[in-house]
């Protein structure tokens, strides 16, 4: 499901936080991870007034972006500017990242869900020890982070806010590849399909090169707005995670290749089948023309003869019908001949 933004959010003062998708009737869902080196906790919430602002890392996943309140009330406890409250909620914002003293970004998540590719609208935040994330439905590409937190495994454990930050980035852009290797089998498979000649609906392309242009507009505004972040004066990210962002940074160019690299094969496949019909079409046309060309000699012979003279050479000959024929038949194969001597068909 593609959620598609909402005209009740123009005119509108900036700041004002209105949710502007379609995924309205969405529970209200706070899960809150907390860890340190040593250990961790897992606890879904329903006040953020009851979350303790103690020393270790916090990881609040809030699910439900049409309750507002909810929003409103993160806001005012982290000072967090409405402008950035208006983003995480306005699906239509495109893919940014920006730093001041905390560090936002908004991110388009698309990923496979019951064999269909999902759209959905993703903000992170990082503040001192805590990341937030905000998603619009149930359902996201963060399962490896929470294995990773709950078994200990690698090195998450063991840093601070903003590697998790890096590693939640991380689940989004690998799901990329993953969509990616879906869209480029289904193009391998229509390019075979079209080089067998087989029929293809004219319209059977459009909804891959449609979420080929999604997944372009989801990533190729972060190829710069990351570096930009890096290169600038923030300093939430620590010296010691900036090269995983800026791995994050590489992965993100590798997928920005194998976009243009499958949207120039759509084009190719959208030519090659206008072509193919092109070709079917002039095939059809040369076919009803040649029989065209060969009646109309035909038609002008049984209007002479179909005429009421009096007088007509052979007109009283028994042999008349049998020889107006041949002669019918002698014309068309001489007509065919010529046509195919002049390579007409």
């Amino acid at each position: 499901m593609i959620a598609q933004s909402n005209p009740s959010i123009k005119n509108q003062a900036p700041g004002t936080i209105i949710y502007t998708g379609t995924y309205t009737d969405v529970p209200l869902s706070m899960v809150l991870y907390k860890y340190n080196s040593e250990d961790w906790t897992k606890e879904t919430i329903g006040d953020l007034s009851s979350i303790p602002d103690d020393a270790m890392i916090k990881w609040l996943n809030i699910t439900g972006l049409s309750h507002t309140k909810v929003i409103q009330e993160l806001g005012t406890r982290f000072s967090i500017d409405p402008l950035i409250l208006e983003d995480i909620v306005n699906v239509s914002q495109y893919s940014k990242m920006q730093s001041d003293d905390l560090l936002f970004s908004v991110w388009k998540m698309i990923y496979m869900k019951k064999g269909q590719i999902e759209h959905e609208h993703v903000s992170l935040l990082l503040i001192d020890n805590w990341v937030i994330s905000f998603q619009e439905n149930e359902g996201d590409v963060f399962d490896s982070v929470r294995s990773r937190l709950e078994k200990n495994q690698g090195i998450l454990r063991t840093m601070k806010g903003d590697y998790l930050y890096f590693a939640l980035i991380d689940s989004i852009i690998d799901h990329y590849f993953d969509t990616l290797s879906l869209l480029n089998r289904k193009f391998d498979s229509y390019e075979a399909a079209i080089y067998d000649q087989k029929k293809i609906a004219i319209d059977s392309l459009y909804p891959l090169r449609k979420e080929l242009a999604q997944l372009k507009s989801a990533t190729f505004p972060m190829k710069t707005a990351i570096p930009r972040v890096l290169h600038g004066k923030q300093t939430i990210i620590s010296e010691e995670v900036q090269p995983y962002f800026q791995d994050a940074h590489d992965n993100l160019m590798q997928v920005s290749e194998q976009i243009l690299t499958i949207r120039e094969l759509a084009s190719s496949l959208h030519d090659r089948q206008l072509s193919e019909l092109s070709h079917q079409m002039n095939t059809i046309m040369t076919t009803l023309t040649i029989f065209s060309a060969v009646f109309i000699p035909l038609s002008f012979l049984a209007g002479l003869f179909g005429t009421n003279f009096r007088q007509m050479p052979g007109i009283d000959s028994p042999q008349a019908f049998s020889l107006f024929l041949a002669a019918c038949a002698g014309v068309a194969a001489f007509m065919l001949i010529f046509f195919k001597r002049k390579k007409w068909f």
